[in-house]
């Protein structure tokens, strides 16, 4: 039994199983690296930074009747995104009437979940800009 232990450590400082546990040292560090890249880098609290309030402005509206046609839509920059419902407290459908549009915004949206979430964004906060 003693003889065993013995040429069990013997083969363990030996340079081939040095290299293996390099090896095996290194592949350990990648695959934590791997899992922790994914845990923080895929993480939908951040949603792109659209927890910053975003200036942009709301074009119009889409008021066709199939599934995931209708919704407010607003233009950041050069790009645009539809949403559902703004909040109630943003009198946005008294400034279409009396203004027109684009009506200038500040806002922040988030991710929506259900069967059109690739088509809409949820806003949870509109200022109206003068």
């Amino acid at each position: 039994m003693k003889k065993s232990i013995v040429t069990g450590l013997y083969q363990l400082k030996s340079h081939n199983h040095r290299v293996s546990k390099h090896s095996f040292i290194k592949l350990i560090v990648v695959f934590n690296l791997l899992i922790i890249s994914l845990l923080f880098g895929c993480s939908k609290s951040d949603s792109g930074g659209n927890n910053i309030p975003k200036e942009g402005q709301i074009i119009g509206y889409s008021s066709d009747k199939c599934v995931c046609c209708q919704g407010w839509i607003i233009q950041i920059e050069s790009s645009t995104i539809k949403v559902l419902n703004l909040p109630e407290e943003s009198r946005i459908n008294e400034l279409v009437k009396t203004k027109g549009y684009p009506i200038p915004i500040k806002f922040k949206y988030e991710e929506e979940s259900g069967d059109c979430s690739n088509q809409y964004k949820r806003v949870t906060m509109v200022e109206v800009l003068e």
